[in-house]
């Protein structure tokens, strides 16, 4: 009687370090299962940070890849520099932006930063990715056409600039104009020009001495 109480109790025994083991080994998730996102803040939707009011720190002149890194931070979301578009414009990353504003939407805001250097945004949706780019990396074709258009400004006022230095050269004044030829007629030397016989009309009889 004692020995079977004994197997029992060792057999309940056994039993409860089984379960207690069970319980302190985590579940695993099925292969295949991508891993879940580390605990912390969840990224922010670009497109809604655009919309909100924010404070521009930019008080003393700033480089722009600092610029980049301060917004990321502040709207919880990833910043880039497009590295191509700043070689068209020949902007480097330590150039420097200035702005002090409060309480102005995002992207207002950034249009007047980012114009300092004639440079744009654009936004990758899929990606929740903002992009700090040219009118050609933004995909938008107004800002694309706009752009050309003041290319196409400047390429004029460089060329009146060409004329004007030319007229200088050549001794002309700003307004001055060039004579038209003038055709003279040639006289005899020593006399007046006699006019030009006209060709008798036909029909008409011609005058006779004495008649």
């Amino acid at each position: 009687m004692a020995r079977g109480r004994t197997v029992i109790a060792v057999g309940l025994g056994v039993l409860a370090l089984s379960t207690a083991a069970t319980l302190s080994i985590p579940a695993q998730p099925p292969a295949g299962t991508p891993p879940a996102p580390a605990p912390g803040r969840a990224s922010a939707s670009v497109q809604d940070a655009l919309a909100r009011p924010f404070d521009f720190p930019f008080a003393k002149p700033t480089r722009i890849d600092e610029v980049a890194t301060t917004l990321s931070k502040a709207i919880g979301a990833q910043v880039v520099l497009d590295r191509a578009a700043m070689s068209r414009l020949d902007v480097r990353p330590d150039d420097t932006v200035q702005l002090e504003l409060k309480g102005v939407r995002l992207k207002t805001g950034l249009r007047l930063l980012l114009d300092q250097l004639d440079m744009t945004y654009r936004v990758e949706v899929d990606d929740n990715l903002l992009v700090l780019t040219d009118a050609t990396g933004a995909g938008d074709p107004l800002n694309r056409v706009l752009s050309e258009i003041e290319a196409l400004h400047k390429d004029v006022h460089s060329l009146q600039d060409a004329v004007d230095g030319l007229k200088t050269a050549m001794g002309l004044d700003e307004g001055e104009k060039l004579r038209k030829p003038t055709i003279i007629e040639e006289v005899p030397q020593g006399g007046e020009a006699k006019p030009k016989s006209r060709p008798p009309v036909e029909g008409t009889p011609r005058s006779r001495p004495g008649a």
